[in-house]
């Protein structure tokens, strides 16, 4: 494979902005997977979780709003618990 030109590099740059692939792509993925596992959960009140809650920022690790490793745990633990509490209902 040969050496991309500037251009080439903007026009790609560009492209991914439209359609993501690589590793973006997937993170979304997994985000909508965990989002959609997790929303049926919440209790009422709580904020609807989007795939970018669930995402890592991979450019700006430094910015408010990043979701801390405790606060990932704190959602998938409050996740975790509602569920067993609907199984619990349902015995």
């Amino acid at each position: 494979m040969g050496l991309l030109t500037p251009r080439q590099l903007i026009e790609w740059r560009a492209f991914a902005t439209l359609e993501p692939f690589g590793e973006e792509a997937d993170y979304w993925r997994a985000g909508l997977i965990a989002a959609a596992t997790l929303n049926p959960h919440r209790t009422r009140g709580r904020k609807v979780l989007t795939p970018e809650d669930m995402m890592p920022n991979l450019y700006d690790r430094k910015s408010a709003g990043n979701q801390s490793v405790s606060d990932m745990r704190e959602t998938m633990v409050a996740g975790m618990n509602a569920q067993k509490r609907k199984r619990q209902r349902g015995n």
